[in-house]
């Protein structure tokens, strides 16, 4: 469906056409992240499982409305994500906690910080983020530069509230705004870059890979592009706040989102100039968009639920870009040499996107994918073989996605697929008579994986579940009066087995203990202003602690400093 075309007059060359190639109501889903868009279009969307709570899972849509799990996850209600491009690496932020999923194995970061978490965003190769942090009261805030490996890189302060953060896909860089209207780029050592101020709070950054182009956007619409000298470059006017800005790997594309106050969205196409290009209204707002490395792919999660994908054509113009098809073509010739199949078959497809044409990189790609698919074939059976069925499944999505349109393939992939479900679950077998229920359920879910709709994995998942949720509630309640972490801890893993009320209402009261033993820890220091935070926090979840009422009163009376503690309480 055609959205829209550029006015006549624009050179040649640039974007001129914004296809909508795929749009579906998804609600609940995580908005899309920066990095979930590949070349080719596909997608990386997170929605909530419909049946089992704080449980999500991860999917990747192609263009043509298809899609494959890739995996499950589970936390409380995610306020943000992000994903690096290949799913190996993703982190998620909570109002309380920092999670970071490698290989989808969950790591808990800052657990005793005492901070709220606000903006998120992770380098390319997923080897770090940062995040932006804030104290119980909001009284001081910070940018952390965390190895996503399990340590902490750096952190640096700031005076005013954090409203956007974005670190460069090569991680060099990390773009930071205000909520006083200023912004300011860092290195990768946390040196300022530049510092500059604007007239309205800043709503969303993005940042070149090189630094050279910085893109800041303010609530009152107005969008500058920012030189890495810190020098404005350009500056143009959206009429409406923004709420989001993507930028291709090279900078040379850049796309802004704002929300009008009739609720619509406008999504404004710009060149690395600052040039406006496109525009395309939506009937809801917008609540995120991402765009492709290449610049020729769009995805939008809007505010309505709505999730569409749209291609962005640039017009071709009547010069065949020669010096472009002769690299690629060089490119192919040294993956080929190298026996990189998957390499030089990206190659010659890129070249029959610039020249259509070209019959010659077309037979080539033909016969590259070809040899792919034999290889995939053959990795896979040895996979099996040797009894790597997470990476037999991995590889066999690869082959998949290697031409969706033949038969023969699809037929072969199914025979595998049947092949590697059958190991599986003969693995479950075997893990369920050693009594290791949390990787026996683990297994179950590779199993559902693997084939979405296998009745008998899904009812066995059920029962180990079951007896999973009955081990973690009897633990957690002997260990709720000695240790309150560790209780929370197997409560959190329960919660996402059960509505059951009395698993919610025993993961409050492990929730006061926990803060209680928090609280009383700063009241053993005569720290009573910080404690009565925590007090009154074990209160909130259990209005019937009377250990924190009693020590509320205590903390209020022995306070020190009357007006720090009026402030405290302003502040609340």
């Amino acid at each position: 469906m055609l959205i829209y075309s550029a006015p006549i007059g624009y050179p040649m060359n640039q974007l001129s056409i914004v296809n909508l190639i795929f749009e579906k109501k998804i609600r609940n889903h995580i908005p899309v992240t920066r990095m979930a868009v590949s070349d080719f279009g596909d997608v990386m969307l997170a929605v909530p499982d419909a049946y089992q709570p704080r449980l999500y899972r991860l999917a990747r849509i192609s263009p043509l409305g298809t899609s494959a799990e890739l995996g499950t996850f589970s936390v409380e209600k995610v306020q943000h994500a992000d994903l690096s491009p290949d799913a190996r690496v993703f982190v998620v932020d909570t109002i309380d906690d920092v999670y970071v999923f490698r290989d989808w194995e969950k790591k808990r970061f800052f657990p005793n910080s005492r901070s709220n978490y606000g903006n998120i965003s992770l380098s390319a190769s997923g080897e770090v983020f940062v995040v932006a942090l804030a104290d119980m009261i909001a009284s001081s805030h910070s940018v952390a530069l965390v190895n996503t490996g399990g340590a902490q890189v750096w952190v640096k302060s700031f005076p005013v509230n954090i409203t956007s953060l974005r670190i460069s896909t090569d991680a060099l860089y990390v773009l930071v705004g205000f909520g006083d209207g200023s912004a300011v780029l860092l290195d990768a050592g946390r040196k300022i870059v530049w510092r500059r101020e604007f007239d309205y709070p800043v709503s969303s950054v993005a940042v070149s890979p090189d630094g050279e182009l910085s893109v800041v956007c303010t609530r009152d619409g107005l969008v500058y592009g920012i030189g890495k000298e810190g020098n404005c470059l350009w500056e143009t006017d959206c009429e409406s706040p923004v709420v989001n800005t993507a930028i291709d790997s090279i900078g040379a594309n850049i796309v802004i989102a704002s929300n009008s106050d009739d609720r619509s969205g406008m999504i404004r196409f710009l060149s690395r100039d600052g040039m406006q290009r496109v525009e395309h209204y939506t009937r809801s707002g917008i609540n995120s968009i991402a765009i492709s490395p290449n610049g020729r792919f769009l995805a939008v999660s809007s505010q309505d639920g709505t999730f569409a994908i749209m291609e962005v054509n640039q017009t071709s113009g009547s010069i065949r870009p020669t010096d472009k098809i002769k690299a690629f073509y060089e490119d192919a010739a040294d993956s080929l040499a190298k026996d990189d199949l998957q390499s030089a078959a990206d190659a010659f497809t890129r070249i029959l996107e610039l020249s259509p044409d070209e019959v010659d990189a077309c037979r080539q790609l033909i016969e590259t994918k070809n040899r792919l698919v034999q290889q995939c074939f053959d990795q896979v059976e040895e996979l099996i073989e040797e009894d790597g069925v997470e990476s037999a499944f991995e590889r066999i999505k690869s082959a998949a996605a290697i031409d969706l349109s033949d038969i023969e393939l699809l037929a072969k992939l199914a025979e595998l697929r049947a092949k590697i479900v059958k190991k599986a679950l003969d693995e479950f077998a075997e893990i369920e008579r050693s009594g290791d229920l949390e990787k026996a359920a683990e297994k179950l879910r590779t199993v559902i994986g693997m084939e979405f709709t296998n009745l008998k994995a899904r009812e066995q998942l059920r029962y180990i579940n079951a007896r999973l949720l009955d081990l973690y509630v009897s633990e957690a309640q002997k260990s709720i009066c000695d240790d309150p972490d560790k209780a929370v801890e197997l409560l959190e893993k329960a919660l996402p087995l059960t509505e059951r009320l009395d698993v919610q209402d025993l993961l409050a009261k492990a929730l006061s203990a926990q803060a209680m033993a928090q609280g009383m820890s700063l009241y053993s220091e005569n720290r009573y202003l910080e404690s009565l935070v925590y007090f009154r926090k074990a209160l909130l979840f259990d209005p019937n602690n009377t250990e924190a009422h009693r020590y509320t009163e205590y903390a209020s009376n022995l306070r020190h400093d009357d007006a720090h503690f009026d402030r405290f309480r302003k502040l609340e």
